[in-house]
Formats: C-alpha cells, sequence, structure tokens
C-alpha cells in the first residue's frame, strides 16, 4: 500500500472534478474512494460533513449490508451512528427514528417529507 496522500483543498477545480467524476462511477463498487456522494437528500446534512475515510467506511459497510443510501430507512441511521459514533438522537428527532423502525416512513425521500409533514407538522 502506497503513502501517498492528495490534499483536495489544495488542488484545482479542474483536477477535483475530474476526481469526483471518477469516483461517481465507483460509487456501489469497493473501488469508492469516499470523495463522491453515495447518498440521498436524508443523509446529506450528516454525511456530507464527515470525513473521506468515514464516508469509506460507511460505505464499505452499507455494500456488505446490502443498504441503499438513495433510500430512507433506520437501518441507514444506525450505521451512521455505529460507525461515526454519534447517538441517532443526535442526528434526528427520537419520534422520526421510531417511526423509521417501524417502517411507517415511505423509502422515497419525497413521499417521507410528505409524511412528516402530516405527522409532525399537522
Amino acid at each position: 500500500m502506497s503513502k501517498h496522500a492528495i490534499n483536495l483543498n489544495a488542488i484545482s477545480w479542474d483536477a477535483w472534478e475530474a476526481i469526483y467524476k471518477m469516483d461517481k462511477k465507483f460509487v456501489g463498487t469497493e473501488d469508492y474512494m469516499g470523495v463522491a456522494y453515495f447518498w440521498s437528500h436524508e443523509y446529506k446534512h450528516t454525511l456530507r460533513d464527515v470525513t473521506i475515510s468515514q464516508r469509506r467506511r460507511i460505505h464499505k459497510k452499507a455494500l456488505n449490508l446490502g443498504l441503499d443510501f438513495t433510500e430512507v430507512g433506520a437501518s441507514q441511521w444506525e450505521l451512521m451512528s455505529k460507525v461515526l459514533k454519534i447517538p441517532i438522537e443526535k442526528m434526528i428527532d427520537k419520534k422520526y427514528y421510531q417511526a423509521l423502525k417501524q417502517n411507517k416512513v415511505p423509502k422515497d425521500y419525497v413521499k417521507a417529507c410528505r409524511w412528516m409533514e402530516k405527522v409532525f407538522y399537522k
């Protein structure tokens, strides 16, 4: 294994974009590098700020478990909680998490938002 590292904060926009596009092709494979997004809006605020290493670990574990991060689900939040060592209740509302565990929330993000409006924001 090489000891090389790339500081993504020190490269040009064109170089970053090329790396992002290449990594986007690796989403869903063991070759994922941790740069491209593999998640839906549901997890955006949590995963966009984690390290590349943490993204890679979450992605790899999701692959092994067969979890799809483009779907809304309790298992995805539980995996992030485990890898990031953050209690789920610090990431999402407790009532929402319970509804996810009981499969009351639609897996599609837009439908999940509509469901939340009806249930939580009447």
